[in-house]
């Protein structure tokens, strides 16, 4: 073999291990960013003498499973801006579609020195959304 034919077959040979390698390296998969979780304001409805609300959840990849949460809490004047617990809702979807809303909760009337906020928030495998407040 002359020394022209040995060098092109070295060449070949690098070039061929080098998309060998290239190709047979795992790419990271693409990253998702989480969905939203919106939490609407408590409404107070005369006729039922309580206050409704619920939350939505939109944007979430579909397949991916999602755990949500819609929560009533009441922010009393006095202790602001301390919020105290006054009911709790979650559980889980996989989105075929991308979004999902909550049940209308209800909350019979209190009266109290405060006010009603409804919290929203969801976790699935590409993350999770920040605690947002919806108040009346």
């Amino acid at each position: 073999m002359g020394k022209m034919q040995r060098a092109w077959m070295t060449f070949v040979g690098t070039a061929g291990l080098t998309a060998a390698v290239a190709v047979s390296t795992a790419l990271p998969a693409a990253a998702y960013s989480p969905g939203t979780a919106t939490p609407y304001r408590p409404v107070y409805r005369a006729a039922t003498g309580a206050y409704d609300y619920h939350c939505s959840y939109a944007r979430w990849r579909s397949g991916a499973r999602v755990t949500w949460h819609c929560n009533l809490y009441m922010r009393d004047f006095e202790t602001f801006p301390n919020l105290t617990l006054v009911q709790q809702h979650s559980g889980s979807w996989t989105p075929g579609s991308a979004s999902y809303t909550t049940p209308t909760y209800h909350k019979p009337m209190v009266v109290g020195n405060g006010q009603l906020c409804t919290a929203a928030w969801a976790l699935s495998v590409d993350g999770g959304t920040n605690t947002t407040y919806a108040c009346n």
